[in-house]
């Protein structure tokens, strides 16, 4: 096998547009859809797709994304009235479920299972397996479940704050003992080095030399350390907490689906907290689609989505035209799935093709029957056929095209796209490379709008199977280590129900084929 050449620095920023046959690396075939196939399209531009993304805030006035932010012509802005009667108020941009309507935004929501304690401890607390009765031993189940990862979180978030106090304090220490012989403060590790040099023999600061230098190396800044502590902290405070009100800025019932009258026209308030949404909306944009529009619909905070917010959602994308939903996110407890199956259903009813992330923990979701969103209701069974997930890849033509955090599996996972390094936008016109199979999502949603402007006769159904059978199948060996077998290698086809990964070029040789006919 040849030696892989190092990409340059032009093709890690484009490496997931590019072609297998051509350039040897597993990308989506873009350049060969705009270079052979749109080319011949009697200059055709295509029809403007909305695709709504249901995810954090998005800094809709970056450069990149401002003349691609869907606009709700139909509403005048500030206004106060519904002035197209769709139930929400000034929605120029889109809707932010985690609002109210005097501009506040939740921010921090508790995890699903904290929430699942809080809704079934009444129920379940202190009870065995044989005290519960038969209809309610799949809700006991979850709930232990729930126990378990509550309590290793809840470990985990007051480590983390142990670890942040510790690095606070040897900041401030080695700061002061520094600043005995240096007056200013944004000295190297250069300087520090000479300062090693002229006082080799006090032990103090020889030690706040050496661990200052490695907070330099590995950018501990003080911002870094207060971040890394805040977090902790509203992980215990909030995130962890059973008498945290998650719904007290909404104002709204989260277990009644019929109590809508929350959220607000803010969709880009929290850029600087949250910048996920802005990094999916440039990936989707990068794929050079000028008949996208992207439409903000906020339901991502920090902390696990609602089931109540994420349905509607995807019931107002539904409403307002749009013809694709990306949902990169997960989480794995659902404490109204049903909800979300319904919202999956009115999107089918309507046309609507919804895209999700498969989640970054390793899991192979054959075995591991709680990741949500799914469509899976039983072993393989979907509750529609308008729901794709997706995988991650890197570009290695290898044993190590599975992206490292990626899940996995034949019945979940629907289709693999790039994952792994992709280049895209971060609030305030800035741009960053980044990783996550959230990106491989916003990829083939990306491809799907394309398929959509070009052939917009295709139904959901239709487009989510050419994406899965048009993709390319590659069997290399790769790492899917489990408990007992530690060395474990599974051929890469049989990771995904289809068994490929997204090809452009192919969906939309095999789009025009089916749109023909």
């Amino acid at each position: 096998m040849q030696k892989k050449v190092p990409l340059s620095e032009k093709e890690k920023k484009e490496w997931y547009i590019k072609d297998v046959l051509i350039d040897s690396i597993p990308g989506i075939s873009l350049h060969r859809v705009y270079d052979s196939i749109l080319v011949n399209h009697n200059n055709e531009e295509g029809k403007e797709i909305i695709i709504a993304i249901l995810d954090s805030e998005i800094d809709i006035d970056h450069e990149e994304l401002k003349n691609n932010i869907w606009k709700n012509i139909d509403e005048i802005p500030g206004n106060g009235i519904d002035d197209d009667n769709n139930g929400y108020i000034d929605d120029v941009y889109g809707w932010n479920f985690l609002g109210n309507s005097k501009g506040d935004n939740n921010n921090f929501t508790s995890y699903e299972y904290t929430r699942y304690l809080k809704k079934y401890n009444s129920n379940f607390k202190g009870k065995k397996y044989e005290e519960i009765e038969p209809k309610d031993s799949i809700l006991f189940r979850n709930y232990l479940r729930a126990i378990d990862k509550y309590e290793s979180q809840l470990k985990y978030a007051k480590e983390d704050l142990e670890y942040g106090n510790m690095l606070s304090s040897s900041m401030k220490n080695v700061k002061k003992e520094i600043a005995k012989f240096i007056s200013y403060t944004d000295y190297t590790i250069k300087d520090l080095d000479s300062l090693k040099n002229i006082f080799p023999n006090n032990k103090e600061l020889q030690e706040a030399i050496i661990i200052r230098s490695n907070f330099i190396k590995y950018s501990f800044t003080q911002n870094y350390i207060d971040n890394y502590k805040l977090n902790a902290e509203e992980r215990i405070n909030k995130l962890l907490n059973l008498k945290f009100d998650d719904r007290k800025i909404t104002g709204d019932d989260s277990e009644d689906i019929n109590d809508i009258n929350y959220g607000n026209s803010f969709v880009n308030k929290n850029i600087n907290l949250f910048t996920h949404g802005t990094e999916v909306a440039g990936t989707i944009l990068n794929l050079k689609n000028k008949n996208v529009k992207i439409m903000p619909v906020c339901v991502s905070p920090m902390g696990d989505e609602h089931d109540k917010d994420i349905a509607l959602g995807i019931r107002y994308a539904v409403d307002n035209g749009a013809k694709v939903i990306n949902m990169s996110f997960g989480k794995e407890f659902s404490l109204h799935t049903e909800w979300v199956f319904d919202a999956f259903k009115y999107a089918e009813k309507h046309n609507v093709l919804i895209v999700s992330s498969c989640g970054n923990s390793k899991y192979n979701l054959t075995n591991y029957n709680d990741y949500y969103p799914n469509d899976n209701i039983n072993n393989g069974k979907e509750v529609c056929d308008n729901f794709i997930l997706v995988g991650g890849i890197t570009n290695n033509l290898s044993k190590k095209i599975l992206y490292r955090h990626s899940n996995y599996g034949s019945i979940d996972v629907d289709v693999f796209a790039p994952a792994d390094d992709i280049y895209t936008t971060t609030p305030n016109n800035g741009y960053k490379l980044d990783s996550g199979t959230s990106l491989a999502s916003a990829i083939t949603s990306g491809v799907a709008g394309l398929i959509y402007s070009y052939y917009p006769n295709l139904t959901a159904s239709q487009v989510k199977h050419i994406l899965m059978n048009s993709g390319l199948e590659y069997t290399f060996e790769v790492a899917t280590p489990t408990k007992e077998d530690k060395k474990k290698t599974t051929p890469f086809n049989k990771l995904s129900k289809s068994g490929k990964v997204l090809n452009a070029y192919n969906a939309f040789i095999m789009a025009d084929s089916i749109s023909r006919k």
